[in-house]
């Protein structure tokens, strides 16, 4: 189609550029040189086309998606790969060593993360952003590790967890003190509980705590 489009355009542009030197001038000596310049401009445009254009579309098509090699490595592959080329050539390198840990935690090897950010640790002497990535992360594989062990519990079971979990929170909030996102997270638990007297009491807590930033209070009692 686009080869259609493109002599078509030729010869138009042909007619219009030419077209009075053929009426001035009828000889058999002018039409082949008439002839070689259309022929000329013809290339020409073809050339800047495919220079300038969709050259893929004057050429072969691509081979289709369905044929393309299926064997490329996975996540957990390319995982394996950098940590191998790491350890190999002895980087110390704190952005390499970082994204690998980071992309373990993503493809769920999550020992050998906490393990790599240990190591990242010890490259950048403790940064402290290291450090508190590193405190992230052990707090994540954490949570994962409790889903996982709740999703084996009878029903009983799991719902005493949570409940030693809201009152461990309950009992530190009200001991130490907390940001606002952890008064919230506890309401909200005291209300999926269905513990209202319990919820009662951590309202007045938590007025009492912020009882100078009356807008905060309405943030947590509105936060859903």
């Amino acid at each position: 189609m686009i080869w259609i489009l493109l002599i078509v355009s030729a010869l138009c542009a042909m007619v219009f550029l030419f077209g009075p030197l053929l009426k001035g001038d009828n000889t058999a000596a002018s039409k082949p040189v008439l002839a070689g310049i259309a022929g000329l401009s013809m290339a020409a445009i073809i050339g800047i086309y495919s220079q300038f254009g969709r050259p893929d579309l004057t050429g072969p098509a691509e081979k289709p998606i369905s044929q393309i090699d299926q064997q490329a490595p996975s996540g957990p592959e390319l995982v394996t790969q950098l940590q191998t080329r790491l350890t190999q050539t002895g980087s110390k390198d704190p952005k390499g060593w970082r994204l690998l840990a980071r992309s373990q935690m993503q493809v769920g090897q999550y020992e050998e993360a906490l393990q790599t950010y240990e190591t990242l640790g010890e490259i950048t002497e403790n940064d402290p952003a290291v450090t508190a990535e590193y405190e992230q992360a052990q707090k994540f594989v954490q949570r994962q590790a409790m889903m996982v062990e709740a999703q084996t519990m009878a029903p009983e079971d799991r719902q005493a967890m949570i409940k030693n979990m809201v009152d461990g929170l309950a009992e530190r909030l009200h001991a130490d003190g907390g940001p606002p996102e952890e008064w919230a997270k506890l309401i909200r638990a005291r209300k999926v509980l269905k513990e209202d007297e319990l919820l009662a009491a951590d309202i007045e807590r938590m007025k009492k705590a912020f009882e100078d930033q009356p807008d905060v209070i309405e943030q947590i009692l509105t936060k859903e």
